[in-house]
């Protein structure tokens, strides 16, 4: 005879939590855009309040009021403006970061890095200059005044997506 499983308390079930009490996640694996693994995005300048998370290839400038994350696929070439970042993956350009930059274990970063606070794992590849703790010089384009990176893009004919 088959036997009916009982059904579990009305709140263990997610659809039932109430919404005042989220859903907890760890840092790093959260994001509101995501360009997936296998996905090569070029020439194109992505700007928005974020969260942002890259685990495919891009190349162009991103300019993220919020958080970013480079996953271990990640792999991305040009400029970075972001309010707080974690970096696993490949990175080449300029990184503007105003807060908190993670740099994991897997991270191969090379360029120049500016940022308030930065945390390093043992086995990360960095290779350029690193700034920390002055973040004065792209806070003007942390906090929305797009007007001189536009023109920098436009000046490359590169398309704008806002995210």
């Amino acid at each position: 005879m088959l036997q009916q499983k009982p059904m579990p308390p009305v709140m263990d079930r997610p659809m039932d939590r109430p919404i005042d009490k989220p859903i907890e996640r760890p840092i790093g694996n959260t994001a509101g855009t995501i360009l997936g693994e296998g996905i090569v995005f070029e020439g194109a300048l992505i700007k928005g309040k974020g969260p942002i998370r890259i685990d495919g290839i891009f190349s162009g400038t991103i300019n993220i009021e919020g958080h970013i994350v480079i996953g271990e696929t990640g792999v991305v070439t040009g400029e970075v403006f972001a309010a707080s970042a974690v970096f696993g993956g490949r990175y080449e350009g300029d990184l503007h970061v105003k807060n908190t930059l993670h740099i994991t274990s897997t991270a191969n970063l090379s360029g120049l890095i500016e940022s308030g606070r930065v945390i390093i794992d043992e086995g990360a590849i960095i290779k350029g200059s690193c700034s920390i703790g002055n973040t004065e010089r792209h806070d003007g384009i942390l906090s929305g005044d797009m007007a001189q990176l536009q023109a920098a893009q436009h000046a490359k004919k590169l398309p704008v997506i806002q995210s």
